[in-house]
């Protein structure tokens, strides 16, 4: 926590990054005593915050070495709880499996 502070107050951050990738966990917490969130503090800094909304994978039942991106249920809850804190972007992780002896 500390480091990502240090890191967000950082002089002429909005200079060199334009924006930011936040956890849950980040977005959501104080940064400092005043009560003052890390996308608070980016978005004065001209750094536009966003937030991570896959919460990783997991096995697909019933096909095998297959994987699904959990974190779809309830997204739209989610989303407006995230613009809320701040964030004005998302990103999403998907992750695809190529397999060549099948031909997908």
């Amino acid at each position: 926590q500390e480091y990502r502070r240090l890191l967000c107050n950082t002089n002429d951050l909005g200079t060199y990054v334009s924006g930011i990738i936040l956890y849950k966990e980040t977005l959501f917490e104080n940064s400092n005593s005043d009560g003052e969130s890390l996308a608070s503090i980016c978005a004065k800094k001209n750094v536009v915050p966003g937030i991570k909304l896959d919460a990783g994978t997991r096995e697909l039942p019933f096909f095998p070495g297959e994987s699904v991106t959990q974190g779809i249920t309830d997204l739209d809850i989610f989303c407006k709880k995230a613009y809320e804190a701040g964030a004005r972007f998302a990103k999403w992780r998907n992750i695809y499996s190529i397999d060549t002896d099948k031909g997908l």
